[in-house]
């Protein structure tokens, strides 16, 4: 059971260890939870599971704006449907949903986004797991975002068509995990106030990335592992708008421990270097210490706590920006009140630095959610979100307040 826990907080296992790590807690949850979860629907050797969740939301600064700031109410409808595989061996996930979201006033903001993935598991050995998924977005940039325009029409759509394969290996104190990932961003032009629509063509690119985890377990309940990754961004033009190439290059290491103290207790620490490197002699080459971790808590068995920690560098089209060096810290805790309503609440900072630029962002998010189990196929969850950013750019400055309840069906 420890060793299951490690694996998995070191990212070497699936998910799906975590049952057999967190058995006493889980367990418990799932017996008192029982009646709200849903069933699906038998298709032969598949369940279907189909869902549809209705909301309404109000937000105060609906373009995220330093000054005045206009609030609206705005609807949404999502639809999604699951196939997973009941095979004693092997497994097959296809998913497909959608987000149409509609505002009462600034008809401006309304959009549609959807999704399709498909995630499959070959169980070639025991010990020998091969894990391939693929997928396609459409989504929108969120007002706001350092590369939306400030006198944009409308948010911009964009796609994102993705692959990727693990390679999980695990027997006794050893683990080892490959893993390699591909991304494309397709960007549809922007619709600007008063001016002709602006090319995006220069934010389509290709990211590929890869990633080799070894574990090994030196002590009951610790493991020390290694970390190698490397990837690249690969943009369509040799040029942007700005006559900037802003192909790159990455690698990094990073050593850490996974631990298990108890079985209500797993998490990771680690820290290491990550290096990123320009084709552009426009750029700096930027080096960071890279560090973080993750942790999951169980104070008691109605209890949870979690904290992340992560830190990349993101790509930019500002002019001079060569990236954006993200850092987020969130902390999260989950109560179950009662059998049948859950309580979140959550805190998140992410400082963004934006390199060849004296611009910096600080964001703060606070967010509380109470989720409410009618039945079976019902749920009722109601939240609210507060933002602010600060920043050195006083025009990208901004707060926000969003409310919003939502009426879940599943089956």
């Amino acid at each position: 059971m420890r060793r299951a826990a490690l694996l998995l907080a070191a990212g070497i296992v699936p998910a799906a260890a975590q049952t057999a790590t967190e058995h006493a807690v889980e367990q418990g949850r799932a017996d008192r939870q029982d009646d709200y979860k849903a069933i699906g629907v038998a298709l032969g050797a598949f369940r279907l599971f189909p869902a549809l969740d209705l909301g309404v939301f109000h937000t105060s600064n609906v373009f995220r704006t330093a000054g005045d700031a206009e609030s609206d109410t705005y609807f949404t409808i999502a639809p999604a449907v699951t196939l997973i595989s009941e095979w004693v061996r092997h497994e097959l996930k296809l998913s497909a949903g959608a987000e149409i979201r509609s505002y009462a006033d600034l008809s401006s903001e309304d959009r549609t986004d959807w999704r399709v993935k498909a995630e499959g598991r070959i169980d070639v050995t025991r010990p020998l797991r091969i894990m391939l998924n693929a997928g396609y977005d459409v989504r929108h940039e969120e007002r706001g975002a350092p590369d939306a325009p400030g006198n944009a029409a409308a948010p911009t759509e964009y796609a994102v068509a993705g692959a990727g394969i693990t390679v999980d290996y695990r027997s006794g104190r050893y683990g080892l995990r490959a893993e390699a990932t591909y991304s494309q961003f397709d960007w549809e032009p922007t619709a600007l106030n008063g001016l002709p629509d602006r090319s995006n063509a220069d934010r389509n690119r290709d990211e590929i990335s890869g990633q080799i985890t070894a574990l090994y377990e030196f002590s009951p309940g610790y493991a020390a592992f290694l970390r190698a990754t490397a990837g690249s961004r690969d943009f369509d033009l040799e040029a942007d708008r700005d006559g900037a190439d802003r192909d790159m290059t990455r690698i990094g290491a990073e050593a850490g421990v996974a631990f298990e103290m108890t079985t209500l207790l797993i998490g990771e620490v680690y820290a290491g270097y990550r290096e990123y490197a320009f084709d552009d002699a426009l750029f700096s080459d930027v080096d960071s210490f890279s560090y973080g971790g993750a942790l999951r808590w169980y104070p008691t068995e109605l209890t949870t706590l979690r904290f992340k920690a992560s830190r990349a560098l993101e790509p930019s089209t500002l002019l001079g920006v060569s990236g954006v060096m993200t850092t987020s810290y969130h902390a999260e805790v989950e109560h179950e009140l009662l059998r049948n309503l859950i309580l979140v609440g959550s805190a998140e900072f992410t400082r963004e630095e934006f390199e060849g630029s004296v611009r910096d962002d600080d964001t703060t998010r606070l967010g509380l959610e109470a989720k409410y189990f009618i039945s079976r196929e019902a749920t009722l969850t109601a939240g609210a979100d507060l933002v602010e950013r600060d920043s050195t750019l006083p025009s990208a400055a901004y707060d926000e307040t969003l409310f919003g309840v939502t009426a879940g069906l599943k089956f």
